[in-house]
């Protein structure tokens, strides 16, 4: 182990999610890089998941609150976060091995970096089948960010149940941030009945909302009205 590397804090809300979750911590404990802590922030489940997460121990830490979202699941794990990295995963999401050793060699060789992206790829069912091709989404758990990224943007936007990380992403391009993007897939999207992408309506609405903010916010930085 390094002594000397940087703590990452690994944010992992679940809510319902025994099926997969085991999965998602498997993923972040094979990464290279150490140290690390995960904080698994349980959303008012109803399930085991609270349970498997807590069978971990050390390097896992667990929290609960009431079913309040993912943002403000994020937002306690963000808390309770010791690490001047921060990561996120969900819980029905697997890492790549490589994903901290790609996202850490950038940001050490970028120090302007405040955020480093990498590719998604999908992926369904118990053999991993790979679908479609990788693509960089506007997605938390593809990327790496410094902890000064937050206090600088602001923690997500707990009125949003979805889309929350586009809304952050949008306002961390508005605020200046820095951003890197790299070719190598770090994340994989689990496909399954669960998905909350799957509600496309919902999914369109919170979108829309997000991008509205953005308007707003720059239509009162350049002086606007409406």
């Amino acid at each position: 182990m390094n002594h000397d590397s940087p703590l990452i804090s690994v944010i992992l809300p679940v809510h319902n999610g025994a099926a997969h979750i085991a999965e998602a911590i498997d993923s972040v404990l094979a990464q290279q890089h150490r140290p690390m802590e995960i904080l698994v922030v349980d959303d008012g489940s109803a399930d085991e998941s609270a349970v498997i997460a807590a069978g971990y121990g050390e390097p896992v830490r667990c929290f609960r609150q009431d079913n309040r979202g993912p943002a403000a699941a994020r937002n306690l794990g963000l808390s309770m976060a010791r690490g001047s990295l921060i990561a996120f995963i969900d819980a029905d999401d697997v890492w790549s091995p490589d994903k901290l050793h790609w996202q850490l060699s950038l940001l050490a060789t970028t120090l302007s970096a405040m955020v480093v992206r990498g590719q998604v790829q999908r992926f369904s069912g118990a053999e991993r089948e790979l679908v479609g091709e990788p693509w960089a989404a506007i997605h938390l758990g593809s990327s790496l960010f410094r902890r000064t990224a937050f206090d600088l943007v602001g923690p997500l936007d707990e009125a949003q149940r979805l889309s929350e990380d586009v809304d952050w992403f949008m306002r961390a391009q508005q605020a200046g941030l820095q951003m890197l993007v790299h070719r190598q897939v770090v994340l994989y999207y689990r496909r399954h009945e669960g998905n909350t992408t799957r509600d496309h309506e919902a999914n369109r609405r919170e979108f829309l909302l997000a991008t509205y903010k953005a308007t707003q916010r720059s239509k009162q930085r350049d002086g606007g009205t409406g």
